[in-house]
C-alpha cells in the first residue's frame, strides 16, 4: 500500500511506503472559492514561504512518478497528464 500523506496516522501506519507531499507554507496557493463570495472582484496568489525539503515532492510530481512506475511511460506534456486514465476514442 502506498500513502501520500504528510502525517503518520491510523491509515498511513499500514502503508508499505509513505510519500510526504509538500503542504502548507511550502506550496503556492491561489484562493479560488473565497473570492467568489466577495463583494468586489479580487484575486489573491500567495508564493510559498519555505522551500520544500529534499524528501518532499509536489503532488503533481508524486502522481507523475507513480504513473511512470506503474505504466512504464512518463507523462511528458500537459495534455497527456490531463487525459491520463481517460478512455481513448478507440476504446469507447
Amino acid at each position: 500500500m502506498v500513502s501520500i500523506d504528510p502525517y503518520l496516522n491510523e491509515t498511513t501506519r499500514h502503508a508499505h511506503v509513505i510519500l510526504p507531499p509538500a503542504f502548507g507554507l511550502e506550496v503556492p496557493h491561489y484562493d479560488v472559492i473565497f473570492h467568489h463570495f466577495a463583494v468586489r472582484n479580487t484575486a489573491r496568489y500567495s508564493q510559498p514561504v519555505f522551500p520544500i525539503r529534499d524528501d518532499q515532492r509536489f503532488d503533481s510530481q508524486i502522481f507523475a512518478g507513480l504513473v511512470q512506475r506503474l505504466t512504464g511511460k512518463a507523462l511528458a506534456t500537459p495534455e497527456q497528464r490531463l487525459s491520463a486514465g481517460r478512455p481513448t476514442a478507440a476504446a469507447a
